[in-house]
């Protein structure tokens, strides 16, 4: 068993996490009292019929064309939150390159 930290988005989850949860959510929620099973073209398998809708329901959705964050966003980030500070990643990039731009 190995432990490891507990990923920063499980607790506070980004928009497009909410987002996919949230649409996930509803569309499981309208296949509720479906019984038996499909046919999943994909796979060649049956599968509960819930879990076929569900997955053609959700197949190419997107939520976000986010980039990755720096490692030293990610630092600066952790940094302030110890410090109690909460600053958006987007106020630290425009102050971070201004503060640059005039060296």
């Amino acid at each position: 068993m190995f432990l490891r930290a507990v990923p920063e988005t499980a607790q506070k989850p980004t928009r497009p996490q909410l987002a996919t949860r949230i649409t996930l959510g509803e569309v499981s929620r309208s296949t509720k009292g479906r019984k038996g099973f499909t046919y999943d073209p994909e796979t060649g398998k049956l599968l509960p019929g819930s879990a076929v809708a569900v997955k053609l329901a959700m197949k190419g959705e997107k939520y976000s064309t986010r980039r990755k964050t720096a490692k030293w966003e990610r630092v600066l980030r952790e940094y302030f939150r110890q410090q109690g500070i909460e600053v958006p990643i987007e106020e630290l990039r425009k102050t971070l390159y201004t503060y640059l731009e005039s060296k």
